[in-house]
């Protein structure tokens, strides 16, 4: 892949998605909820992406701004917000690991399955190593398309790192035994 493999292609006008995972009854930290409702202009966009450091899609604590900023050593867990937009990953469906209740992301079969989740931009070697870290031994880095929506309403798709569980699927719940949400995990519902 190209040092430019990330930059954005053509945008597609908004229509009925939701980028919002499900919600359950425990309270979400607040950084979190204003992570989820951020929306990037369009040249916000196009600078980030523009950086040496591809964005890293990331669909499970790592979504948290305090958890991020806390893996990377930021002084400052709201800094995250200005790195850091939601997204999805078409193609792709979230499971839940057995031993650990924290979310793996597999290809899928059907056309209307995808994960919801953030991306990272601009994280130097340093950073990237942490999260690749955080990530596991179990998960592959590869290249994806992904999607997010901008202040304007337009979707960009572009190429973005996700990890990709390449453990045993017998080690993930079925999709039809335990599904994962932010809200559960956090209220200890999984």
């Amino acid at each position: 892949m190209s040092d430019n493999a990330h930059l954005t292609r053509p945008s597609r006008q908004l229509e009925d998605t939701n980028l919002t995972p499900d919600m359950v009854a425990a309270p979400l930290p607040v950084l979190y909820e204003l992570a989820l409702r951020r929306r990037m202009s369009r040249s916000e966009f196009e600078q980030l992406s523009l950086s040496k450091w591809p964005p890293i899609f990331v669909c499970g604590l790592l979504m948290l701004p305090g958890t991020l900023s806390s893996l990377l050593d930021k002084n400052n867990n709201a800094d995250v917000l200005w790195w850091i937009t939601p997204a999805i990953l078409p193609g792709h469906h979230r499971y839940v690991i057995r031993e650990s209740n924290l979310p793996a992301i597999l290809p899928a079969d059907g056309k209307r399955d995808f994960v919801d989740g953030m991306i990272i931009f601009g994280q130097g070697v340093r950073d990237l190593a942490a999260i690749e870290e955080h990530e596991g031994a179990k998960c592959r880095k590869e290249w994806v398309i992904a999607v997010v929506i901008l202040e304007d309403g337009n979707l960009e798709d572009f190429m973005t790192w996700a990890f990709v569980w390449s453990g045993e699927k017998s080690e993930l719940f079925g999709r039809e035994e335990k599904t994962w949400s932010m809200g559960g995990f956090l209220a200890g519902a999984l």
